[in-house]
């Protein structure tokens, strides 16, 4: 080296000023580097907690098509329900009026087996006849 490229001494304040610009400088670097590792876990937290999100809101969108389809089912049962009470109302009405007994068959109440269901579904799904009447008529 020549005596040109030798610095200074430099005088203890100035030491001291320079380890201490150094110390700062070594603490804030730190800070930086653990503030953006913090910053790298919140970003994929964030991403993580907005993946959730989206998930639920998928499955609160599913939950609520099935309730409206299960609300139209329930309608439509209801409706059929009304249906078939109208024509059990007629029938009821129609076997008064027409004074049909209530037990034809004889049957016990409250004892029915197979053969017994298989005597009424016999009886059911033949014609009534009329007195006096034939196959092709009076």
């Amino acid at each position: 080296m020549t005596k040109r490229d030798e610095l200074p001494a430099l005088s203890e304040d100035r030491k001291r000023a320079v380890e201490h610009g150094l110390t700062v400088y070594q603490r804030t670097h730190d800070t930086l580097e653990r503030t953006q590792e913090e910053l790298l876990q919140a970003r994929t937290r964030i991403a993580e907690l907005e993946a959730e999100v989206s998930a639920l809101k998928s499955a609160r969108e599913m939950l609520e098509a099935q309730a409206i389809k299960h609300q139209t089912d329930r309608d439509e049962a209801v409706s059929h329900r009304g249906k078939y009470e109208a024509l059990f109302t007629i029938i009821n009405t129609s076997l008064k009026e027409f004074q049909v007994p209530t037990n034809p068959l004889g049957l016990r109440t409250g004892s029915k087996s197979l053969s017994d269901l298989a005597t009424i579904a016999t009886v059911i799904s033949e014609p009534p006849r009329m007195p006096g009447v034939g196959k092709n008529g009076p």
